[in-house]
């Protein structure tokens, strides 16, 4: 069959239990700062993540206002290389900023989704909340190259 060439789980893994696994993570940050960022979903070195949904919730503190949004896949956790970027918004003005969304992006070992919310100010406290769901597979006899 086609789809046994394309990928196919080492014997190890043919052994181990369970071979697909639901993923849900969640990460907040707040910071009085004008940039806050946050980082979640790393993939483990033996596994692949699905990621099928992902939603971010940016808030700004006393009356500060969302002025941009980022949400990258990197590399790993040096957050240098950029694999994919999901979200990107500029010249936005708002009190909070709510995106969600559906998405089919494959992620390799050790990648990472980081997020970056920009604001007005840095008076009080501004918010980022994440959000990532998907399923998370072993590596198997996937390819791939940095």
């Amino acid at each position: 069959m086609i789809g046994d060439v394309l990928y196919g789980l080492t014997p190890k893994e043919l052994v181990s239990a369970p071979v697909i696994q639901r993923f849900a993570q969640r990460g907040s940050n707040l910071l009085a700062a004008v940039s806050v960022s946050g980082a979640i979903a790393q993939v483990p070195g033996d596994m692949i993540l699905r990621l099928t949904d992902f939603s971010i919730i940016a808030d700004g503190g006393a009356a500060q206002t969302v002025t941009g949004l980022a949400v990258s896949v990197m590399a790993d956790d040096t957050f240098v290389t950029v694999v994919h970027t999901l979200l990107e918004e500029l010249d936005l003005a708002a009190l909070s900023v709510t995106r969600r969304f559906q998405c089919d992006v494959m992620m390799m070992p050790d990648e990472v989704i980081l997020a970056i919310a920009n604001y007005s100010a840095a008076v009080a406290a501004n918010g980022l909340r994440l959000s990532a769901l998907g399923y998370m597979l072993p590596r198997g006899n996937t390819q791939f190259r940095s």
